[in-house]
């Protein structure tokens, strides 16, 4: 690993407390990161250059909400409070604010400032304004707007901080967003420690999931350690070592070998054949929206991509609908490239642009609905130049690769909007012989319309995927993303349960399969239910398939059958809780 510097009163073998956020141990060189040094970039761009540093305002736009929904998502399964979810709520309604975008845009076109500090500047003039507004309530959001301001403005930077990063560092900084614990993860870092942060800060939360060894909260941490320094970490007990001796290191080594130890069960239970005690196989495949979730694909053995989304590399088009930019789809193209060959001859499921709800383009019109206004496959109908310019760039990416590539089209809700969709699907595709027939073309069921209908529509498609998180919230009247109607959004429903097993029997009746991705089917319980329910495939975060397979093995499908379709006859969600009592025999 290196050796410590011989530097006078460099402190050794020092053990600082703090506290654990992500579990794991490792240790390394420190790199020192210090996000809250802006550096800007003091030139002035040239005419030509005004292109290119517009689409690097939009690339930042886009990648920031990402994350935001990303933890958001996450957030689900960490229980994350009212303030932290009021303060990402906040944070996406700025980066939606067309004249907060519009100034920085102004910024570079008419004074030839590069996207950094069109960015920045944008922002001072923004919170400038609030300063002087009498409401406290603005007042106090300033932090989370300098929040979104840095992470934009970082974004923007990232390329040139990817180079400085060697892979296998110990990350050392005051704090971070979860945009950089992503960057990290790509650099494939070993740990990271902060001297601020909080158990459910965003970064923590994006840290558990990439997997990464996290400690936060530790007191005068930069000023005893320097670039290169070794430093451990222990994320599961919540302490730092800096420079520790070989001793200690031989000790930490036999910790990291339990752990290990673990994690190598986790991945043999990954390689074991997907199904029930009795034999009865199915398939796990992963949810991707991000491309450092793309490794754990392969680690965990994932029968390939069950839902890859897209909304990420989706370009704000125009009412004369200009459909992309070189940037955002040389970024897309990438992706689909990576996922591809993740896949290698497995199933690849791309589901196209799901915009609208809370992830309105800039060309929409704000509604007082939006979950139920203009989203989904409604807006690519609406803009057909659209969906044609994504199919166009998912066929010529996958015709290079074995994959067996799907197409999912969300929002769906009635045979009229499958059968325009489906149109439009084999129009693009006849330019492309080496894909005929082998593309296969599926829709989501999120909407209750379509369950209802799924006897109509499984003739038209060939296959079904139900999104429960979308299913539940209409169902059920209860928006999601709404705090004050929590307690009714409930995916265990029997309401929920009963339209599922209705589309598993309408689509078997025309043996086409059907696929899980919602949320729900990345936890064991539920996840094993659903295959008693009769679904097919299940796909989840790749990190959630060695304990879906585990519990799956240890069941036998009847036990599974009988319990599932007692909680799609329940009338209430007490019911429902009596049945998994008696179900798990507690």
């Amino acid at each position: 690993m290196g050796k410590g510097h011989s530097i006078p009163n460099k402190p050794v073998d020092a053990v600082l407390r703090g506290t654990a956020s992500a579990p794991g141990i490792a240790y390394g060189p420190a790199f020192i990161y210090n996000p809250a040094e802006l550096i800007l970039s003091d030139e002035i761009i040239n005419h030509a250059d005004i292109r290119e540093e517009q689409a690097r305002i939009d690339s930042a736009v886009r990648v920031v909400e990402l994350e935001i929904r990303k933890i958001e998502q996450l957030s689900k399964e960490t229980d994350l409070d009212d303030q932290s979810v009021a303060i990402l709520e906040f944070q996406r309604s700025i980066l939606k604010d067309p004249d907060l975008i519009g100034s920085i845009n102004q910024n570079i076109r008419s004074e030839y400032m590069p996207a950094d500090r069109a960015i920045y500047q944008a922002f001072r003039y923004y919170i400038d304004r609030l300063k002087n507004i009498p409401n406290a309530y603005f007042r106090e959001r300033i932090p989370d707007i300098r929040d979104i301001r840095d992470r934009m403005i970082r974004t923007t930077q990232r390329k040139q901080l990817l180079i400085k990063i060697d892979d296998d560092s110990i990350v050392v900084c005051k704090d971070l967003s979860p945009g950089d614990i992503i960057l990290f993860a790509r650099k494939k870092v070993k740990a990271i420690v902060s001297e601020q942060g909080g158990l459910t800060s965003h970064a923590s939360i994006i840290a558990n999931s990439m997997g990464i060894p996290f400690v936060i909260g530790v007191d005068g941490l930069l000023g005893n350690v320097e670039a290169d320094d070794i430093v451990l970490v222990h994320g599961t007990n919540g302490y730092v070592v800096l420079n520790p001796t070989k001793a200690r290191l031989t000790e930490i080594d036999k910790e990291i070998e339990i752990e290990n130890q673990i994690e190598i069960t986790r991945q043999q239970i990954a390689e074991e054949p997907a199904q029930t005690a009795c034999g009865r196989q199915f398939i796990i495949q992963a949810n991707v929206e991000l491309e450092s979730e793309l490794d754990r694909v392969q680690l965990y053995k994932s029968d390939g991509i069950g839902l890859l989304r897209t909304e990420a590399y989706f370009l704000d088009s125009n009412d004369s609908e200009q459909t992309s930019n070189g940037h955002a789809e040389r970024d897309q193209r990438s992706f689909l490239e990576r996922a591809a060959k993740v896949c290698g001859e497995h199933n690849l499921t791309v589901r196209l642009y799901d915009v609208g709800g809370d992830k309105l383009p800039n060309y929409a019109k704000e509604e007082a609905n939006p979950f139920l206004g203009w989203r989904g496959l409604r807006i690519l109908l609406d803009k057909p130049a659209l969906m044609k310019s994504q199919l166009d760039l998912i066929f010529s990416t996958a015709v290079n690769y074995p994959c067996k590539l799907s197409i999912m089209l969300p929002m769906v809700t009635d045979a009229g909007e499958v059968k325009d969709a489906r149109k439009i699907f084999e129009e693009v595709l006849v330019n492309y012989p080496d894909l005929t027939g082998k593309v296969k073309f599926g829709i989501m069921i999120e909407v209750p319309s379509a369950a209802l209908l799924a006897d109509k529509l499984a003739p038209l498609v060939d296959f079904f995927s139900i999104g429960t998180n979308d299913l539940t919230q209409y169902t059920l009247a209860a928006d999601r993303t709404n705090r004050h109607v929590q307690k009714l959004y409930n995916q265990m429903h029997p309401s929920v349960w009963r339209l599922i097993s209705q589309t598993c029997d309408a689509a078997h009746a025309c043996n086409i399969p059907v696929s899980v991705c919602g949320e729900i089917a990345g936890k064991p319980v539920a996840a094993a239910l659903l295959i008693g329910l009769g679904v097919d495939r299940l796909s989840m975060t790749a990190s959630a398939i060695p304990a879906v397979k585990e519990f799956l093995s240890k069941h036998e499908f009847a036990t599974l059958s009988q319990a599932a379709h007692k909680i799609s006859e329940a009338a209430t969600i007490d019911e429902v809780d009596s049945v998994l009592s008696s179900f798990l025999g507690t």
